[in-house]
């Protein structure tokens, strides 16, 4: 079994998980864009960094187009708590094993997660083509435990992971 990462609402998620008495997960993967539009993975971790980041898309009706095959972005030796990467043209390391991403389909629906080898860690976060247009560079969109759509500060979401370590 994969390790996966849960997507944003950092504070919501952590106020949850430790209301609910649930163990908090070991990361927490965001998406944001940075100055040319690109999508970028933000990742926050206590623990382990992730030895990988995992894309995939699904259709988003039944007249779509099929599945994206995964594509997997190994990560260079990570330390602190926080990374990001291009998705589209990943660099400082990262390194894409498979096939390259466009990630302009509209019909799919996204989803990214680092991967570590901790079973403990289940969920990913998603997006839309249509997502990254209402981000702004410094902004980190995913969904919370109700999985309700968040968008929220860079920093804020980085500050709310790591402080947990």
């Amino acid at each position: 079994m994969r390790g996966r990462w849960i997507g944003l609402g950092a504070a919501a998620i952590l106020a949850a998980g430790a209301l609910s008495g649930c163990a908090r997960p070991s990361g927490y993967t965001g998406i944001s864009v940075d100055e040319s539009g690109d999508p970028v993975a933000i990742l926050a971790w206590c623990g382990r960094p992730p030895k990988q980041i995992v894309v995939t898309g699904e259709p988003v009706s039944d007249d779509a187009p099929a599945n994206l095959k995964a594509v997997v972005i190994r990560a260079p030796a990570l330390t602190g708590h926080t990374a990001e990467v291009n998705l589209r043209h990943p660099d400082g390391g990262w390194v894409i094993t498979n096939d390259s991403l466009a990630l302009d389909d509209d019909q799919l629906t996204y989803y990214v997660y680092g991967e570590t080898d901790s079973p403990d860690d289940q969920t990913e976060g998603r997006f839309m083509v249509a997502d990254l247009t209402h981000l702004s560079p410094g902004e980190v969109f995913g969904q919370d435990d109700a999985d309700v759509d968040q968008t929220v500060d860079i920093n804020d979401f980085e500050n709310a992971v790591t402080s947990q370590c």
